[in-house]
C-alpha cells in the first residue's frame, strides 16, 4: 500500500472507530466514590466549551511500526458548523485536509490532487458503525458523548469508580465498544473505540491540560490504532500554539480543482 494510502486508512479508522481501557482497579477502601449522576455533572462543567477554536501549531510525531516522522498539522474548528485538519509534511506544504461538515467528510490528497466524500452512513454500512459529527467535535474537543448520538445517553454506560479518584465509563452498542477514563479533575484522560471482540481499536488519550481564554483543554494527544493490542499507526500530538473563540477563516479546499476517487477502490 503507498505511504498516501497509509494516511488515508488511518483518517478513515480514526473516523470509524474508538477505543476501552483493560486494568481497571476499584476503590480502596474507605473512598466514597461520587454517585453516576453527580459525576456526570462535574465532567460536564469541566468540559471544554467554546464557539470556535484555531489550533494553528501542532507538532505531529508520526508512527507507523519502526518508522517515525515528525510533521505539523492545524485544526481549525467552528462548533457545530465544520472541522478542518491540514497535515503538513515538511517545507509548508500542504499535504492532506480533512474537512468535517454536519451532512457529509471530504478527505483531499493534494499530492495526488485527488479527493474522497461521502456521508457518515458510509461507515455504518461499510464497518457497521455509527459515527457522526458530533463524534468528532466531541473527540476535538474531550466532550462527553455518545458515539454516533447527539450528546451523551447516561442511562447506556456502566459506571466504575476507581482509585486516586479516576472514574470510567463504558458502553456496548452492536458490534462495537465505546469507554471513557476520567481524571480526579473531571477531565478526560482516555477515550477507546474498538470491536466488540477488542482486536481492533483506536485509543485517545488527552495529557497536560492548560487553560486559554478560560477555555480548559489538553495540550497533548495521542492518537493510537491497535491490532489485538498491537500499535499500527500513532499520532502523538502537541498543540504549541491555540485560540479560542477569535474570528478566522477555515480556508476550506475547492473539490473542482480536484478529481473525485472512490473510497471502494481504496479500500475494498
Amino acid at each position: 500500500m503507498r505511504k498516501a494510502n497509509v494516511f488515508i486508512l488511518f483518517v478513515l479508522i480514526l473516523m470509524a472507530l474508538l477505543p476501552s481501557c483493560k486494568g481497571t482497579r476499584s476503590l480502596e477502601r474507605g473512598e466514597q466514590p461520587a454517585s453516576f449522576r453527580h459525576w456526570v455533572k462535574l465532567m460536564q462543567q469541566h468540559e471544554s466549551s467554546f464557539v470556535s477554536m484555531n489550533a494553528s501549531r501542532i507538532s505531529v510525531k508520526a508512527g507507523m511500526g519502526e518508522k517515525e516522522l515528525n510533521v505539523s498539522a492545524s485544526l481549525r474548528m467552528r462548533t457545530d458548523s465544520a472541522i478542518v485538519l491540514s497535515v503538513i509534511p515538511f517545507m509548508g506544504i500542504e499535504m492532506y485536509t480533512l474537512e468535517l461538515y454536519p451532512d457529509r467528510w471530504m478527505l483531499y490528497d493534494k499530492v495526488n490532487r485527488v479527493y474522497y466524500t461521502d456521508t457518515y452512513e458510509y461507515f455504518n454500512l461499510k464497518w457497521g458503525v455509527k459515527v457522526d459529527f458530533d463524534s468528532f467535535q466531541s473527540l476535538f474537543s474531550t466532550r462527553f458523548f455518545s458515539n454516533g448520538t447527539k450528546g451523551m445517553n447516561a442511562q447506556n454506560w456502566k459506571y466504575t469508580p476507581m482509585e486516586s479518584g479516576k472514574n470510567k465509563i463504558e458502553r456496548t452498542e452492536g458490534a462495537f465498544r465505546q469507554s471513557l477514563t476520567a481524571y480526579a479533575d473531571h477531565t478526560v484522560e482516555q477515550v477507546v473505540w474498538s470491536d466488540r471482540d477488542e482486536h481492533f481499536a483506536l485509543m485517545a488519550t488527552y495529557r497536560d491540560y492548560a487553560v486559554n481564554r478560560g477555555v480548559n483543554y489538553p495540550k497533548n494527544i495521542l492518537l493510537e490504532c491497535l491490532a489485538d493490542g498491537a500499535a499500527l499507526l500513532r499520532l502523538d500530538m502537541k498543540v504549541e500554539k491555540v485560540s479560542f473563540n477569535t474570528d478566522f477563516r477555515l480556508n476550506p479546499a475547492n473539490p473542482e480543482r480536484y478529481k473525485r476517487a472512490s473510497l471502494d477502490q481504496l479500500l475494498p
